[in-house]
């Protein structure tokens, strides 16, 4: 899926992509902005809270101070 991207995946296999991966770990809208949150910033989001990249930045700038 990752070399040849989500149309090479069999119906199965996007079922089963579907359900175990996107439906449980994406984060597809920023919880403090509402911006669309990048399939590359996905992990962070799901990590950080649901922030995107710029407002988990901010959001350590101001703990930071």
């Amino acid at each position: 899926m990752i070399d040849r991207g989500c149309e090479s995946l069999s119906d199965r296999q996007k079922f089963v992509f579907d359900k175990h991966v996107v439906n449980k770990c994406a984060t597809r809208e920023c919880a403090r902005c509402g911006d669309d949150i990048h399939w590359s910033e996905m992990l962070g989001a799901y990590d950080n809270g649901g922030l995107c990249g710029w407002c988990h930045h901010m959001r350590e700038k101001v703990q930071e101070e």
